[in-house]
């Protein structure tokens, strides 16, 4: 059942359902639009999350999402406003910390946002394109030109002595067996960084 809620400008609703659980947070997210230089600047605000070590999580969470969120973006509505947007999902896990998997995927390589990268799959695949946000070691979004200028994240995390790795690619206008075809060798290459092939 979905719920449909007017829009106050002057409150916030909370979550949904809040007017049932009495134990509800209000927790918000807050979109402000300005035009400034012929640009147009989007500001978010979350708020909400308590000061307990139980929040900790979430502040985590979304401290390291919303930067995810905002750079794919900034990419899409100049690049791709309108155009139907194919989200495919990878995940593998790995026999190897999320240390020595970046490390295998980017050799030695350093990164800026604007800046080149290169990622390099087991195998002869690799996948380059702009650096759009960079957590070293654990979280890398680009684009990839030669599909029609789509954008991955590349997340890693540490799972004891495993690495669990997520790409997660955003495509415009990109024939889906293209797609499959493109999933299929970055599943090899991925299944091929434990032994270096």
């Amino acid at each position: 059942m979905s719920q449909v809620y007017n829009y106050q400008f002057t409150e916030h609703r909370g979550p949904f359902g809040a007017e049932d659980s009495i134990a509800s947070v209000d927790i918000t997210t807050d979109y402000h639009l300005k035009s400034a230089g012929g640009k147009t600047v989007l500001r978010l605000v979350q708020a909400g999350l308590g000061p307990e070590k139980e929040w900790d999580g979430e502040y985590n969470a979304t401290a390291e999402d919303w930067p995810m969120f905002l750079a794919i973006l900034s990419h899409y509505v100049p690049n791709h406003a309108g155009v139907v947007r194919r989200v495919t999902n990878i995940a593998a896990t790995i026999d190897l910390p999320a240390s020595e998997t970046w490390s295998r995927l980017f050799g030695n390589e350093t990164f800026a946002i604007g800046s080149p990268y290169a990622l390099k799959f087991a195998g002869s695949h690799s996948i380059s394109g702009v650096t759009k946000l960079i957590s070293p070691g654990r979280r890398l979004v680009g684009t990839i030109p030669d599909l029609n200028d789509a954008v991955f994240v590349l997340t890693l995390h540490d799972k004891a002595d495993k690495s669990k790795i997520a790409i997660e690619l955003s495509t415009y206008d990109v024939p889906a067996k293209v797609l499959a075809e493109r999933e299929k060798v970055w599943l090899r290459g991925i299944e091929g960084i434990c032994d270096g092939s």
